[in-house]
């Protein structure tokens, strides 16, 4: 993602909460040379000094056969607006539109063991209120995966927060 220096975010703790605040993102994994794409929430957790991202595919999804052969791409991404060219103070400027987005780059595997399965498929982990709908049925089921970070680029602010403010 190009990120002008203007608008880089250095502070993992920021980066973190930005992340935890806006979980419903998109992991994106090559199949060849198409991006296979799947919306979904993710658990953001930090470990020691790794940051971990968890969630889970339908059980159907062509995307569990592609996520432990191949790095990954999770783009986190919420508030924004178009920005008018009349709040400016420079009267011939162009409009644009202000976001901010976190790219996360990982490497994923399949979690087999039920228990964690369980707590990665838990409604009260995408929910503040949690879930009055019982999903213990499909737990077992559903394929769950953790993708850690890479650290060597985690460290290089591997996690990027962008804005287009002018």
């Amino acid at each position: 993602m190009y990120i002008p220096t203007l608008f880089r975010w250095d502070e993992a703790a920021d980066k973190i909460s930005f992340m935890q605040q806006y979980s419903f993102a998109t992991i994106i994994t090559g199949k060849g040379n198409i991006p296979v794409a799947t919306h979904l929430p993710f658990v953001v957790e930090q470990r020691e000094d790794q940051l971990y991202l968890s969630s889970h595919f339908a059980k159907a999804n062509e995307h569990t056969t592609l996520i432990e052969a191949n790095p990954s791409l999770v783009i986190f991404s919420e508030p924004h607006a178009y920005i008018s060219p009349k709040h400016y103070d420079k009267k011939q400027s162009v409009p644009t539109w202000d976001y901010i987005s976190a790219h996360a780059y990982g490497h994923a595997r399949i979690i087999h063991d039920k228990a964690v399965v369980s707590e990665v498929v838990n409604p009260d982990n995408y929910s503040p209120s949690g879930s009055t709908t019982s999903v213990s049925a499909t737990r077992p089921t559903c394929p769950s995966f953790s993708l850690t970070l890479i650290p060597l680029e985690w460290n290089a602010a591997d996690v990027r927060i962008a804005s287009t403010i002018p």
